[in-house]
């Protein structure tokens, strides 16, 4: 059997990789988006992690980081994203090597803990295998369709105004540069920016349109109300 080797991954590899997943029958992965989520992500921390055998991929798997904050603190957050191995060779292990490796070189970088949003099949792993801890569940809200439609900004638009951090929460930082790599800069082009203007309770909604069960929804991703607004009279 071939040796497997592992290494963090580079640009020039990401043609290679986007081909290995789009094979592993996965979307959201032509080289574009990989290198704008992984390589370009503002916190400038992220692990791309490719296993090779006979100089051919045969896995990944991959962080992508954020600063989180609570007052005046900041701390670096890994966010495990994807692993992924060649069908030919799961259950050799593969899976938890890519993982461990991803993991150091987040801890190698500085971060100090791990937040993971994981579905059915990967939470027992993650729990069992690799020590995570769950966290209560959020619940996601939904709105049923209002008559009348807010104007659509232009592509390039986004917020200009930071939010001040409530002081007794952590939350992932958002900043210009964060909302700018998020929303307007990435490729997909899967965002819909909204204005609300309503008196004194206004503001912006970011809405990623998608499908559930083949049904389309439009998932709301951001909000902000305008200075003197509430985010409930706005929602």
């Amino acid at each position: 059997m071939s040796t497997l080797s592992i290494r963090p991954a580079n640009l020039t590899d990401l043609p290679a990789l986007s081909a290995f997943m789009e094979s592993q029958g996965q979307d959201r992965c032509s080289a574009a988006y990989l290198e704008h989520w992984y390589f370009q992500n503002p916190s400038g921390s992220a692990s791309v992690i490719i296993g090779e055998m006979d100089g051919r991929i045969v896995g990944m798997a991959t962080t992508n980081d954020h600063i989180f904050e609570k007052g005046g603190e900041e701390v670096l957050v890994g966010m495990p994203q994807k692993v992924l191995t060649d069908e030919a060779i799961r259950g050799q292990g593969v899976f938890g090597r890519l993982h461990a490796a991803a993991e150091k070189a987040c801890l190698d970088r500085g971060v100090e803990m791990f937040l993971t949003v994981t579905n059915a099949a990967s939470t027992p792993i993650f729990i069992e295998r690799f020590g995570f801890r769950r966290l209560p569940v959020p619940r996601m809200a939904l709105l049923l369709p209002s008559i009348g439609a807010a104007p659509i900004l232009s592509e390039g638009w986004a917020p200009h105004r930071e939010r001040a951090p409530n002081q007794d929460i952590w939350r992932m930082k958002k900043d210009a540069a964060h909302f700018s790599w998020r929303y307007t800069q990435n490729p997909l082009k899967e965002y819909t920016f909204l204005q609300v203007s309503d008196d004194n309770n206004g503001g912006w909604v970011v809405l990623h349109r998608t499908h559930r069960a083949k049904l389309p929804i439009s998932l709301l991703m951001d909000m902000e109300p305008q200075i003197g607004g509430t985010a409930t009279k706005q929602l």
